[in-house]
């Protein structure tokens, strides 16, 4: 595993808070349970640079699904829209790829070195 992952995997991410208009509240953010979604679905973040007007709706919409169940796809595309009519900034996608990937890699790769303190478990290499 790169440092880079191990690295990103030990600071936890904050979600994304957006205020629209100071009425209405979005947030945005990933579960192990949304990113399965995304990937059962063929979601790919590498896939972002080859098909980006594919895969950067659909990365906004499953980040919405975490607390907006019951928005559909057709609705998120257009409150992406309305949020952001000139199109996602960089920096929330950069991020939202960051809460995706700290939620696909939750409890699935440990980046403590050694064995867990009282585990059961004792891995020798």
């Amino acid at each position: 595993m790169s440092e880079k992952v191990a690295e990103t995997l030990d600071e936890i991410i904050s979600p994304v808070h957006i205020v629209y208009k100071g009425v209405e509240e979005y947030t945005l953010d990933f579960s192990r349970e949304t990113a399965v979604f995304a990937q059962e679905r063929g979601f790919d973040p590498d896939d972002l640079k080859k098909k980006p007007t594919v895969f950067i709706p659909e990365l906004f919409w499953y980040a919405l699904r975490m607390h907006h169940r019951n928005i559909a796809r057709n609705q998120a595309d257009k409150l992406r829209e309305k949020l952001f009519p000139n199109g996602l900034p960089t920096e929330l996608i950069v991020r939202l790829i960051e809460l995706y990937n700290q939620a696909a890699l939750l409890k699935l790769i440990d980046t403590e070195d050694g064995p867990e303190k009282n585990g059961d478990t004792v891995v020798e290499f």
